[in-house]
């Protein structure tokens, strides 16, 4: 828009804003009080003479940021800041279970029957399934420790089918509650070593130590 054109549209609105003020004020007024209210038009409408042409700012109110969303129940590789800081269980059980325990080499399972041990190099993968108190969802997460201490730098994939589990107590929403958590031998002390797991609350409130334990000697 040209400077010409935006000067004669503020010199018509300014014109026709003195003969309306004009025709409204009390007869006898003088002529400047009608200016004065044509001028007070553009002061109350926000715009000024003097500023035609002129953009306003853009606000400068921050952009709120996007709530992150937690989609539960789907499997997935869970986020280490789950187990990140050291874990207190509470007193009541959780629901949920420790089923198995296995030594893992490469892409490979390595069979050691009863009495496993895993070797510098190798992992140990720890199975089962976890969920809320109550039962009427999924956990937020789980947590594996090792001799009562949190192992944070399990790989954990929560969220697995474990159509076993919706069986047997009849409700559909508790067949991706499975769990399998991986930790590299090298991070374990030597000797006996006995895994134990805490399902969290999906409101991060609640940490449960589930039913049963596994052990393994680390050589």
């Amino acid at each position: 828009m040209s400077a010409l054109f935006i000067a004669a549209f503020g010199a018509i609105a300014f014109a026709v804003a003195w003969l309306l003020a004009r025709r409204l004020a009390p007869r006898g007024a003088p002529a400047w009080a009608c200016g004065a209210c044509a001028a007070a038009s553009f002061v109350i409408s926000g715009v000024s003479p003097f500023s035609l042409g002129h953009s306003r700012p853009p606000s400068m109110s921050p952009t709120p940021s996007p709530t992150p969303v937690v989609i539960f129940g789907a499997s997935r590789v869970q986020s280490l800041g789950v187990c990140a800081s050291d874990v207190k269980p509470e007193p009541v059980p959780g629901k949920g279970s420790v089923d198995a325990v296995r030594i893992s080499s490469g892409n490979q399972t390595v069979d050691r029957g009863d009495s496993p041990f895993v070797l510098s190099g190798e992992r140990v993968v720890v199975s089962g399934w976890a969920a809320q108190n109550d039962l009427a969802a999924p956990a937020a997460g789980v947590c594996v420790l090792a001799d009562g201490k949190l192992v944070r730098n399990a790989s954990i994939v929560y969220g697995t089918d474990r159509p076993d589990v919706a069986n047997a107590f009849h409700r559909a929403n508790l067949d991706a509650t499975g769990y399998e958590a991986t930790i590299d031998a090298a991070s374990l002390r030597h000797g006996r070593v006995t895994f134990t797991v805490v399902s969290i609350g999906r409101n991060g409130s609640r940490v449960n130590l589930v039913d049963g334990s596994r052990s393994v000697d680390v050589r």
